[in-house]
Order: structure tokens, then sequence, then C-alpha cells
């Protein structure tokens, strides 16, 4: 069984006060459409709470894909030939590498990442226009919630203090596909220890904080075993926080990435202190790929490299699946990637990790395209069946 030391991703209570601040949650700057200014820990979406947290949209620039091979525009550059269809492609990024977010006219979102990168992304996903909330704690005003339609722009920035950075979830996940160890965000919802698990046992019901719970022990599809810290037990059910309508257990690591592990193949959790989270002036924005391509021939191009005619900078993430577990990988912990079959790819991470990966176009043979734009100006597509091995390296 594979065991990974994992970080997860967060959601933070309601506080009745001004919340102390460490460095790992989200901090910054709301602008409104009155003129006022809030400065000070921001909750996102209700779940995204710390610099770890990955923001989720589309971007504004399409594919365009004419069978096996075609165009793309990215970032405001077009490569390859004209004719076939657009295919959108997903943006994710960690809220630490953001340093401005901006409404834009119609549907559009300015996103301003650090190293003076920008880009622009669709308003309509659960990150931004469709967000279930957005609260910030402003020292003067305190608690503060607003509309995404009232935001005029957000800046963000390394906070003063000291906060909650050890009131998040941590522990061990038991899954079918390994062990992963790290900051949990529980049914997508819950990830402090002020937070709330909901249960009935036989016809009582329950509210336990996260805080008091040392393990939780899935029984079937509707029920899970609760032992608290002191000893006692419970077998609840009735709510999506213990039976099949949960929504999923996310985990994250340092050097690895956000795992996803659905209900079905998971089997317990084991809680423990958290270490310190990652702060914003951790987060350096990225820089481009770059690295050496082989194809399958021995032939090899070294130069900047785009990844399924999207990705395009280590900020960017690899998804797949590994044993029904679910993996978004930055680029920036990918030491090389394989093709391993027209299904799979190896993926090698920087920490020694390997992962056989199939089940998205980011390693199968549904992958849209791999360009190297060579040192010496020359420009090489290959796609999956002409591809071997890349081995990404700094510039």
């Amino acid at each position: 069984m594979k065991q990974l030391a994992l970080v997860a991703f967060c959601g933070l209570c309601l506080w009745n006060v001004y919340p102390a601040y460490a460095g790992g949650e989200i901090y910054g700057t709301i602008y409104t459409d009155r003129g006022e200014e809030f400065t000070g820990p921001i909750r996102w979406d209700r779940n995204e709470n710390f610099w770890d947290d990955v923001l989720d949209s589309d971007k504004r620039d399409r594919v365009f894909v004419e069978g096996d091979r075609g165009t793309f525009r990215i970032f405001g550059f077009s490569f390859g030939t004209d004719g076939g269809h657009w295919s959108s492609s997903q943006f994710k990024i960690f809220f630490g590498n953001i340093e401005a977010i901006e409404p834009r006219r119609g549907d559009r979102v300015r996103i301003e990442i650090k190293g003076d990168q920008r880009i622009d992304v669709d308003d309509d996903g659960a990150d931004l226009g469709g967000m279930r909330e957005l609260v910030i704690w402003d020292e003067a005003a305190g608690e503060v919630e607003l509309d995404w339609d009232e935001v005029e722009r957000v800046e963000f920035r390394q906070g003063p203090g000291r906060g909650l950075d050890d009131e998040r979830l941590y522990g061990t996940v038991e899954t079918r596909g390994g062990d992963f160890t790290g900051y949990i965000v529980w049914d997508k919802d819950e990830s402090l220890k002020d937070d709330i698990l909901d249960g009935k046992d036989d016809g009582r019901k329950h509210k336990i904080p996260f805080g008091k719970i040392k393990s939780i022990e899935r029984r079937g599809s509707r029920a899970s075993n609760i032992e608290l810290i002191d000893g006692s037990r419970l077998r609840l059910s009735g709510t999506n926080d213990v039976d099949d309508d949960n929504r999923g257990i996310d985990i994250t690591v340092p050097g690895v990435g956000l795992i996803k592990v659905e209900w079905e193949d998971f089997d317990r959790v084991v809680f423990a202190d958290a270490p310190a989270s990652r702060r914003f002036d951790d987060f350096d924005g990225g820089r481009r790929l770059y690295g050496v391509v082989k194809d399958d021939h021995g032939r090899s191009y070294t130069g900047f490299i785009i990844w399924d005619l999207d990705e395009a900078h280590t900020w960017e993430f690899l998804d797949g699946e590994d044993e029904d577990i679910q993996y978004e990988i930055p680029f920036e912990n990918i030491a090389t990637i394989a093709h391993h079959s027209r299904r799979s790819a190896e993926v090698t991470l920087h920490n020694g990790d390997v992962l056989i990966l199939s089940g998205s176009n980011d390693v199968d043979r549904d992958n849209k395209g791999i360009v190297i734009e060579m040192d010496d100006g020359d420009e090489v597509e290959l796609d999956w069946y002409d591809f071997d091995i890349v081995e990404f390296k700094k510039k």
C-alpha cells in the first residue's frame, strides 16, 4: 500500500469574534462597488480558507482541436493549424500563487499571478460567480459577508499575527488505494476542529466537534463508527457526514498535491495534531514548464513545454487516477512523465513517489498534444503515440 504525507484543503468555522491570524489562512483586502475596503482573513466559497487551497474555474482561452492535432491559443499566443473545434481548459491554482482577483466586463475574471502573469477565466464556476459565500473578518467592521456582484477587486498578501493553523483537521486517511496522511476536508466542508459532525445513534441526534473525535470508520453505505478522544464509541447514521451521501474526503500533500477520496473507497480516518500550514510568502507564482522531451524514436527536444495544449506553467495541475483515487498534482512537484500505455502514464514526483495515472486526457491517448518551443527557435508538436518521456528542468 502506498503511504503519502499529505496536507489537505480546509474550511473555516464561523467565529463569534474577530479571529486571530497566523499566516496559513487566506488574507487580503476586498474592494466593493460601494467604495468600501475590508482587510483581514478571508473565507472563500465556504471551504477555501488557506493558501494551499485551490481556486477552480475555466480558462477563457480555448484549445482549438482538429482530429488528433490542432491549434491552440494560450496566454494570447496561437499555435498550429486552423480548422476543427474549440475545447475548454480547466484552470486550477493555489490561492498562495495569486496576487489579485478582479471581475471584469461580462463573465470574465482577471487573475493576477505572482511573477506578473495575467490570466482571464470564466466567473460561472463555484469558486467565482457561483460561490456559496465570501466572508472577510475586518478588524473595524467585524465579520462581513459579501455577494460576488459586490466585489470590485481582491488583493492578497501575507497577514500578521497567529491563527488557526493548528486547528486544521489532520490525520491518516485509510483507503482501498493506500493510506494518506495530511490535512483533511470532510464532506467538502468540515476542515477545523470546531466544525461539527452530525449523526443519529439509536434515534438520538448527536452534534460532535471534530476536535473531540479520535477516528471515523465507514460501516457499509449507511453508517460509521465514531471513536471519541475520551474513549467512548458511537455508531452514527442518517446524515451525509457518516453515510454514502458524503461528498468525499479531500487531502493534499506538500510535494504531491490534492487527493480526492470517494465514500466507497474510504475505510477509516485517525486524526492527529496538525503541523504548520504554508504561508503566502512560500509561493512564488511558478515559472514556464521547461525540460527535455523524447519521442518514441529516441529523438530529444529541449525547450519550453506546453502539456496537453493548455498547461504551460509549474503552478498548473496534472489530473489522473490511480487505484480509483483521484490525484491533482501541480507540475512543480513532477520530475518526469513517461508514456506507459495508450490509457496511462507513469508519473515520477520529485519526492520519489511513482504513480501510474489514467482516466484523464492529461495522461492518456486523449491528450491533445505536447508542444516544445525549442531553444533554437523551432517548434515541435508530439501526439500521445509519438511521445515517450519528459524530464522537467529549471530554465
